[in-house]
């Protein structure tokens, strides 16, 4: 996934020297366990914080020429719970499902906050895109994507009232993040951070991320 990350930026022309906005949704559901990627990172980890965390320190000098850049990242602001062994089990090598979900979002919502803190002229934001009906569930058994499949035929929002409510994030002048990280629902409002996010927690996991990036 570092690769692939890499590589995407590599493949931006020389002369794009400003990048005002950029939104991350990549993600995938599976039922399977944990799965490594060539760098030994769980894949679903990888790609719902990882790769765009990587992503954004590649971007960082041309988000930082922008007036106004705002970064985006639809996960799961205000809905996950902390991942309360992130000091002894950073890597998620103790896997759940529901703990590969709320550990990417707890990720992000420190490596947000650390990079609000260090890049203030950029809006980093996380948002929860609630329940949108998308080929989201692609990969899952067909026993469970029927059903998928059929709720969000019913009760799921589009995706395109989704972007309704999560666009002004990029683009309200009374949104900008002035060094601090903006944490967003599906409806576009304002939601806290969970009861383990500390400084001292911010400073380990961005240590942490930061040590994988290196090492790949």
């Amino acid at each position: 996934e570092y690769g692939n990350a890499r590589a995407a930026v590599k493949q931006l022309p020389e002369e794009l020297k400003v990048v005002d906005y950029v939104v991350f949704c990549q993600t995938k559901a599976t039922i399977q366990g944990r799965t490594p990627t060539i760098e030994n990172i769980d894949e679903k980890l990888a790609l719902n914080y990882f790769s765009r965390i990587e992503l954004v320190r590649q971007l960082l000098p041309r988000l930082e020429a922008a007036d106004d850049a705002r970064v985006l990242s639809v996960l799961s602001a205000g809905v996950h719970s902390p991942h309360a062994d992130y000091k002894t089990d950073f890597a998620l090598e103790k896997y759940s499902q529901k703990k590969a979900a709320d550990t990417a979002g707890f990720y992000t919502d420190l490596a947000f906050d650390h990079l609000s803190r260090q890049h203030p002229k950029v809006t980093f934001i996380h948002a929860s895109p609630g329940f949108v009906s998308t080929n989201w569930g692609t990969d899952m058994p067909m026993a469970l994507r029927l059903p998928i499949r059929a709720l969000q035929a019913t009760v799921a929002k589009a995706s395109s009232d989704c972007a309704e409510f999560l666009f002004p994030s990029l683009t309200q002048p009374d949104q900008r993040g002035n060094g601090k990280v903006h944490l967003i629902g599906e409806y576009g409002q304002d939601v806290t951070t969970t009861t383990l996010h500390t400084d001292e927690a911010v400073a380990f996991v961005w240590q942490e991320t930061e040590k994988v990036s290196v090492s790949v």
